[in-house]
């Protein structure tokens, strides 16, 4: 029988075979880089958009292949455009500016990744899945230490915040807590806390229909009840770039957030 194919057909069966195995293999590594990414970017993990973004990665990985391209405009352009694809998908990042540092991260990651991988594989000879596990290790540590290190630098963060209301706008200070973790009970969404004679100044009268009630606990208090209502847009200016938040929930406090006024809102951390 084989006899009866071509040199060409026996090689393009080969081929095929093979990448079969690439896009498998980048698959994954964009599986692991991607989390990477997540991690340092502050975003959460939600699977379906991280498995979405790595098929869709390990597709555009075989693309060149495919289509014969060779290293030169049209490939970089490929790889640009694959990067700011799976990093956008993955995170749900709407801000231009956030998707370009998202890619960057992605591709750090990916060059470190690489020269990680050689190395110990010289080390340790062709031992594949020992190196994936050992590099994964080491870059999941480092991811997570700089993690950490940038959620201590956030919690200290105070941003500029834009409260829209039945068509007017407050402008404010507001906190950002890693330490509020209110929820809306029935929807789960993140609750973010302002002061009640500041909304006022912007809405006098909560629209029955957006009332909330949030339950909190606190020290010295186990069971407590805020007031809280649902606003039509809360926008984080987040380095000249606008994080707009519709339909977002806000808790009223009776008093001051501050002792010493610098900020009049506490966001919650899930709205960035």
């Amino acid at each position: 029988m084989l006899s009866s194919f071509s040199e060409e057909e026996r090689w393009l069966r080969i081929y095929v075979l093979y990448l079969d195995v690439y896009f498998l293999e980048n698959v994954l590594l964009n599986l692991v880089l991607l989390i990477f990414t997540l991690i340092l970017t502050g975003r959460r993990i939600r699977f379906i958009r991280l498995l979405s973004a790595s098929l869709i990665g390990g597709m555009m990985a075989i693309l060149p292949i495919i289509l014969r391209l060779r290293y030169g405009i049209a490939y970089i352009l490929l790889i640009l455009l694959t990067g700011l694809l799976v990093v956008t998908i993955a995170s749900g990042i709407r801000s231009m500016s956030e998707q370009w540092t998202a890619m960057m991260y992605f591709y750090v990651m990916s060059f470190v990744w690489n020269r990680l991988f050689t190395g110990l594989e010289r080390i340790l000879g062709t031992k594949y899945t020992l190196c994936a596990a050992i590099v994964t290790a080491i870059m999941g540590t480092v991811s997570g230490y700089l993690y950490e290190r940038k959620q201590i630098v956030k919690k200290q963060t105070i941003y500029d915040v834009e409260v829209a209301q039945q068509g007017r706008k407050l402008t404010l200070k507001a906190l950002l807590d890693t330490g509020n973790g209110l929820r809306e009970p029935i929807s789960g969404r993140p609750v973010s806390i302002i002061e009640r004679d500041v909304y006022d100044t912007l809405c006098h009268q909560t629209i029955q229909e957006r009332y909330r009630v949030i339950p909190y606990h606190s020290i010295g208090k186990e069971h407590g009840i805020l007031q809280g209502t649902e606003v039509d847009e809360l926008i984080i200016w987040r380095e000249d770039e606008p994080y707009v938040q519709k339909k977002a929930v806000i808790a009223l406090y009776e008093g001051k957030l501050s002792g010493n006024g610098s900020y009049q809102m506490i966001l919650h951390t899930g709205l960035l």
